[in-house]
């Protein structure tokens, strides 16, 4: 489903009237569900991966750094978020995959990280990124909920 079919303007009418018609505190699950559905569909059920892996990784990082009143921790826990959320984005998006020997029809571990690739990754790390100095300069605090931090990052 491309963003411009007719399917993905009646996938996002029916979840704006959705939207409106339920809770605001239930409006957060409902776009996360609606992220996770698009992801599923636009690409395959692995695509989902990337995301939770590097959600994970941030929201660990973001409690540490939000809990430690150690300044060494906190600099070791936002390196450690950005590190591994720009290297995943290295690997999956900028290494070319002729380095890796990897082919349009390769099997295996690398040809399955190729799979990995979501649509809009850049921004989505450099969404991730910004929610983890929002937390290390204070600007905000990590959210407790790993399922509301995922919607404050998309």
């Amino acid at each position: 489903m491309t963003i411009t079919s007719f399917y993905f303007l009646c996938f996002i009418c029916l979840g704006a009237l959705v939207y409106y018609l339920i809770p605001g505190k239930a409006q957060w699950m409902l776009l996360l569900v609606m992220s996770v559905a698009y992801y599923v569909v636009a690409q395959s059920a692995i695509a989902i991966v990337y995301p939770a892996i590097t959600v994970l990784v941030v929201y660990l990082c973001a409690m540490r750094i939000n809990s430690s009143d150690n300044p060494k921790i906190k600099k070791l826990y936002l390196w450690l978020g950005c590190i591994v959320s720009i290297g995943l984005l290295i690997l999956v998006k900028y290494i070319p995959k002729s380095w890796l020997g990897v082919t349009e029809n390769s099997q295996g571990v690398m040809g399955g990280i190729f799979a990995l690739v979501p649509l809009g990754i850049s921004f989505y790390t450099f969404s991730m990124l910004g929610y983890l100095y929002d937390v290390y300069y204070e600007m905000g605090k990590a959210d407790k909920n790993i399922a509301a931090a995922i919607c404050e990052i998309l």
